[in-house]
């Protein structure tokens, strides 16, 4: 799932079949923004993140890339769930800012 930062109404599914997914979101580590998890359920769990620049030229600066966030729902989960999951792109010693969420659907 790619989702554009200003982008507020996607719904994430999961299912019995589908416990882990990908979300990718545009981001430039160079400026020190990042994209920062600022909530979530607590029948989600963050499997990994890290930030993967764009290719570009040798010596090229202030080049962009995409933050990979990858998300699991807990072992064991019974019955369906409904929540939300919020992002905030900011510089961390500055983490003020709008947060981004999405609705995250669970139906075993």
């Amino acid at each position: 799932i790619f989702i554009h930062a200003t982008y507020c109404t996607l719904i994430i599914n999961f299912s019995k079949n589908k416990t882990q997914i990908t979300v990718r979101f545009k981001a430039n580590a160079t400026t020190g923004y990042r994209w920062l998890l600022t909530s979530k359920p607590s029948w989600i769990k963050v499997v990994s993140s890290k930030y993967i620049p764009d290719k570009a030229p040798k010596g090229f600066v202030g080049v962009g890339g995409v933050s990979v966030w990858k998300l699991k729902i807990i072992s064991g989960l019974r019955g369906s769930r409904l929540g939300e999951i919020c992002w905030r792109y900011a510089q961390p010693w500055q983490p003020q800012g709008d947060d981004k969420c999405q609705k995250i659907v669970y139906i075993p």
